[in-house]
């Protein structure tokens, strides 16, 4: 008997919101900083591991800081926003 993997149940955020998660910031960082995919990142939650893919994705077309201490970036908040319009990044 074979089981279909169950649904993660989506609801909207801001973008802000999906910037400002640590997981988002650590995995721009780490990409920036030119270290490898940590696969298991955030092992036992998926929005942790999508929001760590998102920051690795951004940052291979904002090579910049997305954070001033612990504010956002507007200049950052567009350019996510513009990807995200451009389809260049999930």
């Amino acid at each position: 008997m074979s089981h279909a993997p169950r649904q993660v149940e989506t609801h909207k955020v801001t973008l802000r919101t999906v910037m400002r998660r640590a997981s988002f910031v650590h995995g721009h960082r780490s990409f920036l900083q030119g270290k490898p995919l940590v696969y298991d990142a955030y092992p036992h939650d998926i929005n942790e591991q999508w929001s760590y893919e998102r920051g690795r994705q951004f940052a291979t077309l904002w090579p910049h800081p997305v954070k001033n201490k612990a504010t956002i970036r507007m200049d950052a908040l567009r350019a996510y926003a513009g990807a995200l319009n451009r389809r260049d990044v999930i």
